[in-house]
């Protein structure tokens, strides 16, 4: 995870406890209390990818000459490429399952390393060249000042908002990946996934009204990255493994929002995700793998 390269003042107050919807995972760490300007950029990041998202009550018709006006606006920021897409989407319910078709428009930059999906129910801005956080969400505001010049926003309500990262672990100056986890985070809950040949650990909890979903996968060196987390309108390097590798997939989301459109409120839940995300990354890390993607010491 890139962060901007600034002089940082950290203070440590307190100490915070996660646990995963058994009980089975604990972790204890300082949290950042007051942070006035970020640091970086990390030399060898393990960053992936970073996907902010909002969805928005269903705008039924999305007229083309709409995505052609915001297509021609995003053209000035480099999204120079656009396709149509048709995709599912499937709701598990309680007594039911639901598969709902529909259509969804990517931008992407020349070298796609950034995209902008869009439906009729949802506004996604995900970055493979991810630089800083202050960039980031900046970017993101360009995106959706665009956007709500042409969709009726203000007819809407902002339904959920989320921040999504995903790091690659491999080893570094001979370091195994699974050595840059702390020990602490693994517990019994391993779950083997036939399906996708690999093992996965899921955890999730609430924090505040938000909530978290961390997603752990063990990679072989043969293994692609899974098609879920390669974002539509992003090429991502995957360059040759020789050892075993580690995704983590970090999402937080708060739902049932409800609330009016605001480019502030929506920076303002940004901000949170991701300083909860940094928080958690470095938590799970060993210093050790911290020390050698800031170039630092082993």
């Amino acid at each position: 995870m890139k962060k901007c390269k600034m002089e940082c003042k950290i203070e440590i107050k307190k100490s915070e406890e996660f646990y995963t919807a058994n009980g089975s995972l604990q972790i204890s760490r300082g949290i950042i209390m007051s942070e006035s300007k970020t640091k970086g950029p990390w030399p060898s990041a393990p960053l992936l990818y970073a996907t902010g998202r909002i969805d928005f009550s269903p705008m039924e018709n999305i007229e083309r000459t709409v995505v052609n006006n915001i297509q021609e606006q995003l053209r000035k920021l480099d999204f120079r490429k656009m396709s149509q897409q048709k995709y599912q989407k499937v709701r598990v319910l309680p007594d039911d399952i639901m598969t709902e078709h529909g259509t969804r428009w990517v931008f992407s930059n020349r070298e796609e390393t950034k995209s902008v999906l869009l439906t009729k129910e949802s506004l996604s801005f995900c970055v493979a060249d991810y630089d800083c956080f202050e960039q980031y969400v900046d970017e993101m505001l360009n995106v959706l000042n665009i956007a709500d010049k042409e969709l009726p926003f203000a007819e809407t309500v902002i339904q959920q908002v989320s921040l999504k990262y995903v790091d690659l672990l491999k080893e570094l100056d001979n370091v195994s990946a699974l050595a840059m986890i702390r020990p602490t985070f693994f517990s019994s809950s391993w779950v083997p996934n036939a399906q996708l040949q690999r093992r996965q650990y899921i955890t999730e909890w609430q924090r505040e009204a938000a909530f978290a979903r961390i997603i752990l996968f063990a990679l072989k060196p043969t293994m692609a990255l899974p098609p879920q987390l390669v974002p539509a309108g992003i090429k991502i390097q995957d360059e040759k493994r020789t050892r075993d590798s580690y995704i983590v997939d970090t999402e937080y989301y708060e739902p049932e929002l409800n609330a009016d459109y605001s480019s502030t409120f929506i920076e303002q839940k940004m901000t949170q995700f991701h300083e909860w995300s940094r928080e958690f990354f470095e938590a799970i890390v060993t210093p050790q793998a911290l020390a050698l993607w800031k170039g630092g010491e082993k």
